[in-house]
Parts: structure tokens; C-alpha cells; sequence
């Protein structure tokens, strides 16, 4: 059997955080604003239970769903780019050219 490299623990390990930290986002938004999971999911394109397995950090979503979900919330649920790096170029040029 071959070792896993320490490297590659780490990547691991911060991208299960990374999952975890996007689950609170839902959940603190869901409380903030007083939304239920069924309006937040009908605007996202999902079903309750499924955002529901999203916010107990039972599923990861899609890059496509992160990105619905961080636009539906203004921004509250943010994309994580530790998980979809290639979504920080799109923000940071988006950035510039609001500015």
C-alpha cells in the first residue's frame, strides 16, 4: 500500500473545511434572514432536502450551485475559492470592472 503524502493530508483536511465552513454559510444565512430552506432552494434550483444535506454538510455542491447560491444570497453564501479556484479570477475581475 502506498503512504499518503503529508501534502496531500493537508489538501484533504482543508478542503473537508472548506465544505464545512460553505454548510455554516447556509445555515447562518437560512437564520439571518429569517428564510425558510424551501424558498432559498426554489430560488437556487434545488429541492429542500437537498439543501437541507448541503447545510448538515451531508453533500458538497457543484461549482454551478455554489455560484446560484452566492448570487441568490447577494454574496451572503460566498463561493469558496479554496474549492473553486478558477471562480477567485472570474470575482476578481468582476471586482474590476464595478469599480
Amino acid at each position: 500500500m502506498k503512504k499518503i503524502s503529508k501534502k496531500l493530508k493537508f489538501l484533504v483536511a482543508e478542503c473537508a473545511f472548506c465544505y464545512y465552513i460553505f454548510a455554516m454559510n447556509i445555515k447562518q444565512y437560512l437564520k439571518s434572514t429569517n428564510t425558510r430552506a424551501k424558498e432559498l432552494a426554489e430560488k437556487a434550483g434545488v429541492s429542500a432536502p437537498y439543501l437541507s444535506q448541503l447545510a448538515s454538510n451531508h453533500r458538497t455542491p457543484s461549482k454551478q450551485l455554489a455560484k446560484r447560491l452566492s448570487i441568490e444570497t447577494n454574496g451572503e453564501i460566498e463561493i469558496l475559492h479554496a474549492l473553486f479556484p478558477e471562480t477567485a479570477e472570474t470575482a476578481e475581475t468582476e471586482e474590476d470592472q464595478s469599480a
